[in-house]
Order: structure tokens, then sequence, then C-alpha cells
């Protein structure tokens, strides 16, 4: 079984704030490979789009069929990569609005009565 270990700490200063930023640290060969382990240790915060660039990440390994395992991370990292794991298509809904002009009284007991 081959792991790759990666300490987080050795290459940022305490926050994530880029894409790019995980993008360089997933560049590395997969053969043989069948975990990944990434050391959260004093990583305090990552950006929304770092935490969803883990995820995306995440995702192609599991299909290399390689796991993906973190360690030692902070709440606030933690909170962030679950939020980046949802379906944002869905979040927000909109609902049809409709227009009523009320120029008397009358017009707005119609509407509110």
């Amino acid at each position: 079984m081959k792991t790759r270990e990666i300490i987080l700490k050795e290459k940022f200063a305490h926050n994530i704030s880029t894409r790019a930023a995980i993008e360089n640290i997933f560049n590395f060969s997969t053969n043989y490979l069948e975990l990944v382990i990434i050391d959260f240790s004093e990583i305090n915060f990552i950006s929304s789009s770092a935490a969803h660039q883990i995820v995306i990440e995440m995702k192609a390994l599991k299909k290399l069929g390689v796991e993906l395992n973190f360690i030692n991370t902070s709440d606030n990292v933690q909170r962030m990569i679950n939020l980046a794991k949802t379906d944002r298509k869905n979040i927000f809904t909109t609902h049809e609005v409709s227009v009523h002009y009320a120029t008397n009284k009358s017009d707005l007991e119609k509407l509110f009565l």
C-alpha cells in the first residue's frame, strides 16, 4: 500500500486562499497510490474556492481508487469543506413575483383582505 502524506503547514502560513494552491498540492502521480493523507495542522482558514477544489480533487482521486483522509482539521476548515461538498444548484429557490398596482384604498383592501 503506497501512501502519500501532505503536510500543509510546510507550504502555507495558517491559511489557504486560492484554488490554484490546492491544484498545486495535488500535482503528483497517483501510480500505485492507495491513500493520500492531508495534515491540516496549523491551518486555520481555507477559502470557499480552495475548499471546493479539495472536493474536486477528492472526487478525482476516488475515481482512481485512491482514498483521501484529512487529519488535524480545525472546526472552521472542516465546516468549509463540508459546505463545499453541498449541492449548490438547489440551495436557493425563487418564486414568481406578481406586481399589483394600488392607486386607492379599495385596491389595497383587495390585495390584503
